[in-house]
């Protein structure tokens, strides 16, 4: 996968990347042993400094409160709000394709992906091109 600069964007925008990196993941309704090794992975190539383990637990467990609380549509839509610049959408979209492709990608995360994109205003092209660089 393109490694992807993340150093630029502000702290709301990193953890809107990661929330629609954890969406795509728990897509089923699991975040198996496998799927949060390739998270942790993906996150790891980002080469971010400010995503230590520990703050990256924090960002994941409050996407999970906060998807059992507000659901996945208002959490697609924080994030949509949070992530203005289009670039930084095709890169949270991409990072998801590759959490999800981790075992393959099946049919709810593929769902999860189309649903992503729709919520980031990003063609059906763009997500097959971006889903194919996976």
């Amino acid at each position: 996968m393109t490694a992807y600069d993340t150093e630029a964007l502000t702290e709301g925008q990193l953890s809107a990347l990661i929330e629609i990196m954890f969406l795509a993941a728990f897509a089923d309704g699991e975040f198996s042993a496998q799927e949060q090794q390739n998270f942790r992975e993906v996150v790891s190539r980002l080469g971010d400094a400010r995503l230590t383990s520990d703050v990256l637990s924090g960002l994941m467990l409050r996407a999970a409160v906060q998807l059992e609380s507000e659901g996945r549509g208002a959490r697609l839509a924080a994030a949509r709000t949070e992530l203005q610049d289009q670039d930084a959408r095709r890169i949270a979209l991409a990072l998801a394709a590759d959490v999800a492709g981790a075992d393959g990608i099946e049919s709810r995360e593929r769902e999860q992906l189309k649903e992503t994109a729709r919520a980031l205003e990003i063609s059906d092209a763009e997500l097959a091109r971006l889903v194919g660089q996976a």
